[in-house]
C-alpha cells in the first residue's frame, strides 16, 4: 500500500484552474440556452432584444474564465491545508495495481 504524504500546490491549483474553466463551459453553454430563451421572450414582448444577446456573449466569455480564477485560487488555499492534514494523520493509504504488481 503506498501513501500520499503530499500533495503539489501549484500543479493542483493549475489543474483546478482549468477544471473550472471546462466546468464554467459546461454551464456556459446552460446558460446560453437559456439567453437564447429570454431574448425570445423579450423580442415577443417588443422589448430590446439586443440586451440579452449582449449578456449571453459576455457571460460566454467571462463565466468560464472567472470560474477558472476562483477555482485557482481556492485550490491555492485549500491544497495547503490538505498537506497539513495529511502531514498530521501520516497520509492516505492508497492501494495502486500496476500490472500484476499491488503496491
Amino acid at each position: 500500500m503506498a501513501n500520499i504524504k503530499k500533495i503539489g500546490v501549484l500543479r493542483t491549483a493549475c489543474f483546478m484552474g482549468l477544471y473550472g474553466v471546462f466546468i464554467g463551459i459546461i454551464f456556459d453553454i446552460v446558460f446560453f440556452v437559456l439567453s437564447l430563451l429570454f431574448v425570445t421572450a423579450l423580442s415577443a414582448l417588443s422589448l430590446s432584444s439586443m440586451t440579452g444577446l449582449v449578456f449571453g456573449a459576455l457571460g460566454f466569455l467571462i463565466y468560464p474564465l472567472a470560474s477558472g480564477v476562483i477555482s485557482f485560487i481556492s485550490a491555492l488555499i485549500f491544497i495547503p491545508l490538505v498537506n497539513l492534514v495529511l502531514k498530521i494523520t501520516g497520509g492516505v493509504g492508497l492501494k495502486i495495481q500496476l500490472g500484476d504488481q499491488v503496491y
